[in-house]
């Protein structure tokens, strides 16, 4: 029976490749071990448990072998088994700190079940594969059977010894009908003829036969060499193979298959005498064609008894290419759930510290204990465009500033999303810290933004060892990170200071040309005061100011020819004072305090002086507020500084005080509109039904609605005056 006959009958999916992916999808040594020794020796679950280290067996010697007890349920042998080498040195290396006597699994025949019940649906999930969630104990069994009888041509009855079989008929799927010319080959071996009265029979090798066999394996090859590894014979499949011609392979030497890597570690001279002295040499590696390319092949050496050695080629580059793609996607997915586990306890630090310190030195050494090799914050300056790390972790704080530095000068802290840096990407790490990131051994870096409602709290600075980190998926999970952690500083600071009795409020001056509402208001002799600050959905930042004493096309004038400027408009006319909306990418005033951890309550700019008021919670650090103010404008001066009673109303205020902006009126119709389901999706109520129920018109609804929920948001918003 051939597997190709196996799978056109539909029997058996799973083949070796499937079983490889299987196998991989392993993420402990326990799992992988439970897995082949079921596929791979036909292990039941419950003898599984019974097996000991010293339950190994070696026969033979060249080559070695090694044949497994299995135990019955009284501890007594009962029989054994086939092992592999591969499956041999796991067994060993899982042992090593064992004792004999001990058992190899330590688990109950269940928990096996279920251990590979876990492998098998995380390699469904890997691969897409629902089928592998069917994939049991027993299953392995099968396959292992399957592979020795069909692969390996194994006679049934040695297979059913091996595997604990108790009758011929648990293997009676797996065997093909003998076709015509097995049944005369069988006859012909009865009677004597066949290899052995050939020409070969005193030469040691019944290569004729082999060779018919070989010479018809696609991607298998076998030719001889002489006792000094030199080729003396170089078939056809050798052509096919091997992509040389018997013209060029005739009288080379096998190092001319090998990669230079391999020359340097003399690995053909050690194959040919591990060959000559053991009886056999095997192994895989890359072995290179006649036009360059590698293929990966298993390669096994023998000496023949005429002299010289004969060398079996397999191509396995397509088997490697899958088994590596299938590793590579589940060293990939193990990473990202390293990260997804490092980011969600980090959010988890972050909102549970009670400082702001507290929360980037709790984001910085979850990171940096988990997935990354380390991670800093930095805040950053204005004018200077500096970097400087205020909390970091897993790597020299010296050279977490060296980085800041050099990142500083390439301009990358500006930026809104997670930005990637790497020494094998298109944006190289920086030349100025080489030194820095050899001494941590970072290989690449992700900066991270840290996102306020009005500005930045800064970035997070993630440091790897790995150049190809920081892939879609986890660029996303740090941008989240980044996110969160810029609301929780934010939160953090408006927490404090809506439980303080009392604020710190600062009077600020900045005069000269450095702001872009200075210099309006000098050229046009004119009054701006700010109504609104708001965070646009790139990252820009939207001013709505009250602009006096001027009109809009001279102010827009000022602002087609400002760079800093993105967009600009005239919302609202107020008699002879006018609603404007600016659109900023640069920096001001009002910014650098909101960056500093200030709350900006009041900006009036006139005679190209800028008065701001600025309210901070009573721990806060003066100083480092107003440095940061003149670091970004230079001509700023603190005019004062005093402690007042809080500015934020409680909730319980803010809900005093909404009746008192409400008429009736309006108040029954926000009432009776919420509700009935008016403000729902889908709404439940139509505006109709809900003023046919009040008693009143549509449109007089739609109005008293209107008025309502502006007085609400004048609330929210703290504006006084009506501009209605």
């Amino acid at each position: 029976m051939t597997t190709t006959a196996a799978a056109d009958r539909g029997d058996h999916w799973f083949g070796e490749a499937a079983y490889d992916r299987l196998t991989a999808a392993a993420e402990t040594y326990r799992e992988a071990l439970l897995v082949r020794l079921a596929g791979e020796a036909g292990l039941r679950a419950s003898e599984m448990v019974r097996v000991r280290p010293d339950d190994l067996r070696r026969v033979g010697s060249a080559p070695e072998r090694h044949l497994l007890t299995v135990r019955d349920g009284d501890g007594e042998p009962d029989r054994e088994t086939v092992v592999p080498p591969g499956l041999e040195r796991e067994i060993r290396r899982y042992a090593a700190d064992r004792g004999g006597d001990e058992t190899l699994v330590d688990v109950s025949p269940r928990r096996v079940q279920m251990l590979v019940a876990e492998v098998t649906s995380r390699a469904a999930e890997q691969t897409g594969d629902e089928r592998y969630r069917d994939i049991a104990v027993r299953d392995l069994r099968q396959y292992f059977a399957r592979r020795l009888l069909v692969d390996a041509e194994v006679g049934p009855r040695v297979v059913k010894a091996v595997g604990g079989w108790g009758s011929f008929e648990a293997l009676e799927p797996y065997l093909d009908p003998p076709d015509e010319e097995r049944v005369v080959g069988a006859i012909d071996a009865l009677v004597g003829r066949g290899p052995r009265d050939g020409p070969e029979a005193e030469g040691g090798h019944p290569v004729d036969g082999v060779a018919s066999v070989v010479e018809a394996a696609e991607g298998c090859c076998a030719f001889r060499l002489g006792d000094e590894g030199y080729v003396t014979s170089w078939p056809e499949s050798a052509e096919r193979v091997l992509g040389r011609d018997a013209a060029d392979a005739l009288d080379r030497h096998l190092s001319a298959l090998y990669t230079d890597e391999a020359m340097e570690e003399n690995r053909p001279d050690d194959h040919l005498s591990t060959a000559a002295e053991e009886g056999r040499y095997e192994g895989a590696g890359y072995r290179v064609r006649g036009d360059g390319e590698r293929i990966w092949c298993h390669t096994a050496v023998a000496p023949v008894r005429e002299g010289g050695f004969a060398v079996l080629l397999v191509d396995r580059t397509g088997r490697k290419r899958r088994l590596d793609s299938v590793r590579d996607e589940r060293d990939r997915l193990q990473r990202l759930r390293t990260v997804v586990e490092a980011v969600r306890t980090a959010e988890e630090d972050a909102m549970a510290a009670t400082d702001r310190a507290g929360i980037e030195r709790a984001v910085c050494e979850r990171l940096a204990d988990t997935a990354y090799a380390g991670a800093w914050v930095g805040v950053s300056g204005h004018a200077s465009n500096s970097l400087s790390p205020e909390a970091v972790a897993g790597v020299d704080e010296a050279d977490a500033e060296r980085i800041a530095d050099a990142l500083a000068e390439t301009g990358a802290v500006e930026t809104d999303g997670p930005v990637v840096r790497s020494e094998d990407g298109p944006d190289p790490l920086p030349d100025a810290a080489s030194g820095a990131f050899r001494r941590q051994g970072i290989r690449s870096l992700a900066l991270v933004s840290l996102p306020a409602r009005e500005t930045s709290h800064g970035v997070a600075c993630v440091l790897s060892e790995r150049a190809d980190a920081f892939c879609a998926d986890e660029r996303a999970h740090l941008g989240t990170l980044g996110r969160r952690v810029g609301h929780a500083i934010t939160a953090l600071r408006r927490r404090k200071l809506l439980l303080s009795d009392t604020v710190v409020e600062l009077a600020f001056r900045v005069d000269g040309d450095r702001s872009f509402f200075n210099r309006v208001t000098e050229a046009l002799d004119c009054r701006l005061s700010l109504e609104s600050l708001v965070t646009g959905s790139d990252g820009t930042l939207v001013y709505y100011v009250t602009l006096s004493g001027a009109a809009p096309p001279a102010a827009f004038e000022f602002a087609e020819a400002d760079d800093g400027i993105a967009e600009f408009r005239l919302v609202e006319t107020r008699g002879d004072e006018f609603l404007l909306e600016f659109v900023l990418t640069g920096s001001a005033p009002s910014v650098a305090l909101t960056q500093a951890g200030a709350t900006v309550r009041r900006l009036d700019v006139a005679s190209g002086e800028s008065d701001l008021t600025a309210e901070l919670a009573p721990d806060a650090d003066v100083r480092s507020v107003s440095d940061e103010l003149a670091d970004a404008f230079p001509s700023a001066d603190l005019l004062g500084k005093r402690s007042v009673e809080g500015s934020e109303p409680t909730a319980g205020e803010f809900r005093q005080g909404v009746p008192d902006r409400l008429t009736d009126r309006q108040e029954s119709a926000l009432r009776a509109a919420y509700f009935g389901g008016y403000f729902d999706w889908p709404r439940e109520s139509t505006a109709e039904e809900i003023a046919d129920a009040m008693g009143v018109s549509s449109p007089t609804l739609h109005n008293h609605l209107r008025k309502g929920q502006r007085e609400l948001l004048r609330t929210v918003f703290g504006a006084t005056d009506d501009a209605e």
